[in-house]
């Protein structure tokens, strides 16, 4: 197993303790049952979005560890775009429906579990982007972004939702802003 195959599998158990909720003065007892499910729930998200949508643009899927990968594929630029980026366009939707979970429930470990999943897939990237099987590399391939461009946009509405979950009441502004990220995100990717 190569260090970035290590680093592949084990980065999500990391950053989830890293941001997990116990780092948050308010949180007394955590369910960490719950919290790891939130988390396992985003990832299975991430990598389902691309399976769904290469599988919807009749592409083969396999697996290579924890990754999605498509043998002897040649997509169009827009299809790599998209199918590259469902990862995150789908942990993104999940982390806005677990904010609006959150906001009736502020201390559901599970939903907390959502949001930094979502959260540590994206700062996993930051180690991940150079490894020519990475979503960001894919994106930038196709793309006139650099892999750090690329990434850069990527860790804007990661790092506001890191805020949004460690703030007791965030400003309404600052979700306005991650919301709006996501959605111009999304629709470039779709414009793309």
């Amino acid at each position: 197993m190569t260090l970035l195959s290590a680093l592949r599998s084990t980065s999500l158990s990391i950053l989830v303790v890293f941001f997990s909720p116990s780092s948050q003065s308010v949180a007394a007892e955590i369910d960490w049952k719950s919290f790891l499910g939130g988390a396992l729930t985003t990832f299975a998200v991430h990598e389902g979005s691309h399976y769904f949508l290469a599988k919807q643009y009749g592409f083969d899927v396999d697996l290579s560890g924890f990754s999605i990968v498509y043998p002897d594929w040649n997509p169009s630029p827009q299809q790599k775009m998209r199918i590259a980026s469902a990862g995150f366009q789908g942990q993104w939707i999940a982390s806005e429906l677990a904010f609006a979970k959150l906001e009736k429930k502020g201390d559901d470990a599970f939903y907390q579990g959502i949001v930094a999943g979502h959260i540590a897939i994206s700062f996993a990237y930051s180690v991940l982007k150079e490894d020519d099987t990475s979503d960001i590399y894919a994106m930038s391939s196709v793309s006139d972004l650099s892999r750090n461009q690329v990434l850069t946009l990527l860790l804007i509405p990661a790092t506001i939702d890191a805020a949004r979950l460690w703030m007791k009441t965030p400003p309404k502004w600052l979700k306005n802003v991650s919301i709006g990220s996501k959605g111009l995100g999304i629709a470039a990717i779709w414009k793309f």
